[in-house]
């Protein structure tokens, strides 16, 4: 049972700061590039809560597609596209 936000990938799972959207900086985003994800999925908690538009474009430009969703669909969406090795990172916040 995950008592904290965890970024998670095929190798490893690590501790995440922000508990919610609006704890997520720039910097919480560099962590999950530097993982080298094809899509980073962005759980939000128990609903699907958009973060500003700037933070999925500071990934997108760098050619890292970025999905949001609720945590039961972002753990869904991770398992199916591991399944399909893909390189994919989740982000997943308890907030």
């Amino acid at each position: 049972h995950i008592k904290h936000s965890v970024l998670v990938c095929a190798e490893t799972v690590q501790e995440w700061p922000p508990v919610s959207i609006p704890d997520l900086t720039s910097e919480h985003l560099a962590q999950c590039a530097a993982l080298q994800p094809e899509v980073v999925i962005i759980g939000t908690g128990k609903t699907q809560i958009f973060p500003p538009a700037r933070f999925a474009a500071s990934l997108q430009k760098q050619g890292i597609g970025v999905e949001i969703m609720a945590n039961d669909a972002a753990c869904r969406t991770f398992n199916v596209l591991l399944s399909e090795d893909r390189r994919v990172v989740l982000a997943l916040m308890l907030g």
